[in-house]
């Protein structure tokens, strides 16, 4: 590589057909032409100053506002060209899929900050480059969990070999605090505390609930809803939190004692009562907070799908999942059955018919895993993946209690909050080579990341974070951008 240009705008350069000489700069011939297109068309300063000084005081060209982008394009193009003529440089017009992408871009109607950072997180995909920070920040504050619950993939019963040190880190309350403020100046919208943990056990949950509030995060927060007191409901409430999510996997309190053999069988009452508790306050409080329930399904809770829809009418909540379980070698006798799997499609459109009529919103997700749910192995979104790639990694991503920044839910490390901070890691080529990998998943699934971890493995089967990939895909098409990715 050549010294001073980093591995981005070597290959910005590469796909605008320049010619970097050994000094880095342009080669002065009839092929001096640097190619405007959809891969650096918001680069063009960057690419020029990284070795041309003369062109510093040439201000990066700007998406926003999007109606006149046309009109500005063509006179920053006249204005770099003016610069670059002593040079014997041109900025060459000649791609017509840049001028339809403009063209497109022209036709979208500014109406928020959340319109602006969808159009800039969907340009990241198309323009394989990264303008704005995830929408979605997942954090774990800690790897206890009070529940084993038998589907668990690190806390059930049947689990072998526990990493005890892992399950004792615990997140500093300085640390969060550090990726809140950091999350919040590169354009995140929300954090969710979740996945390796019972966050509500942290012993500063309150104070990562009042980060979020003072840095204007939305928040979300998914529990098992033990410890989900009147106090901390009404802190959740009153601070405008976005989403409370209650992972539910019964309808009964002996169906939970079985999914749960190592709790005490009156949690499942206390659950409730928490759930109903939240919900009254949030409806007396008049607040915002969406109160939503996951229901994991297996083989023990299959048949219980009308008992599920029941209980969530009675507690009046705002939306409900349901999730095939995903499977782990220590769960496998909990896969679904075919004869299960063709139970739950049967019915479940029905059940999502009678939530609906009384208010209550159901994920299409639940209808995407059985879509793709492989009998044999129990994976949710077998070659689902493969024949679409991924573009998870320009909305989401992981951190752990120890600080690793993962790329998704599949424990794939791009670097660590004990060397660099967030955003340093967020913007940096290595993070962005990997987006680009997995958006061209098929071809590129054997990039590794810097502990080794393969991009496209057996996870990627039954992957958590595809509803992320859809999101990205939803903001895309909303915009009638789709034919650029």
């Amino acid at each position: 590589m050549l010294p001073g240009l980093s591995a981005r705008y070597l290959k910005f350069a590469e796909r605008s057909h320049c010619t970097l000489n050994s000094k880095g700069g342009f080669y002065k011939t009839a092929a001096g032409l640097l190619r405007a297109n959809k891969y650096n068309f918001l680069r063009l300063d960057c690419l020029l100053r990284e070795r041309m000084p003369a062109v510093e005081e040439v201000d990066p060209f700007s998406v926003f506002p999007t109606d006149n982008i046309l009109m500005r394009w063509m006179e920053y193009i006249s204005t770099m060209n003016a610069r670059l003529s002593k040079f014997c440089i041109q900025i060459l017009l000649d791609d017509r899929e840049l001028a339809q992408l403009l063209l497109g871009l022209s036709k979208i109607k500014e109406t928020d900050d959340d319109t602006r950072q969808d159009v800039l997180m969907a340009l990241g995909a198309i323009c394989e480059d990264t303008f704005i920070g995830p929408s979605l920040v997942v954090v774990d504050l800690l790897h206890r969990c009070n529940t084993n619950c038998l589907h668990c993939w690190i806390h059930a019963p049947s689990t072998q070999e526990k990493d005890i040190a892992y399950l004792r880190q615990t997140m500093g309350i300085d640390m969060f605090r550090n990726i809140a403020v950091r999350a919040k100046k590169i354009g995140t919208r929300q954090i969710s505390l979740l996945a390796n943990g019972e966050p509500l056990m942290h012993p500063n949950i309150k104070d990562a609930i009042r980060i979020c509030r003072d840095n204007g995060l939305g928040f979300e927060t998914v529990t098992n809803g033990v410890f989900m007191n009147d106090a901390l409901s009404k802190l959740m409430v009153d601070s405008g939190i976005a989403i409370v999510t209650v992972s539910l996997p019964a309808a009964s309190r002996l169906r939970y004692h079985q999914i749960c053999p190592m709790s005490p069988m009156s949690d499942f009452e206390k659950i409730r009562h928490n759930i109903r508790s939240l919900v009254e306050y949030k409806n007396t409080s008049k607040g915002t907070t969406q109160i939503q329930i996951t229901h994991v399904i297996h083989s023990l809770n299959c048949y219980d799908l009308s008992s599920f829809v029941d209980m969530d009418i009675d507690l009046g909540v705002d939306a409900v999942t349901f999730k095939p379980i995903q499977i782990e070698g220590h769960n496998a006798y909990l896969k679904l059955t075919e004869p299960q799997v063709d139970y739950l499609k049967t019915n479940l459109p029905a059940s999502i018919k009678k939530l609906e009529n009384h208010g209550i919103r159901t994920d299409h997700l639940s209808t995407i895993y059985l879509d793709y749910y492989n009998n044999r192995d129990g994976l949710r979104t077998k070659d689902f993946f493969k024949d679409n790639g991924c573009l998870t990694g320009w909305v989401f991503c992981n951190i752990q209690a120890a600080g690793e920044v993962l790329f998704c839910c599949g424990n794939k490390m791009v670097g660590s909050l004990q060397r660099s901070d967030f955003d340093t890691i967020w913007f940096s080529d290595e993070y962005n080579s990997y987006r680009i990998a997995a958006k061209r998943l098929e071809q590129e699934g054997g990039t590794r990341f810097v502990r080794g971890e393969e991009l496209f493995d057996d996870k990627c089967h039954s992957c958590e974070n595809i509803n992320q990939h859809l999101h990205m895909l939803k903001i895309i098409k909303r915009y009638s951008l789709e034919k650029f990715l």
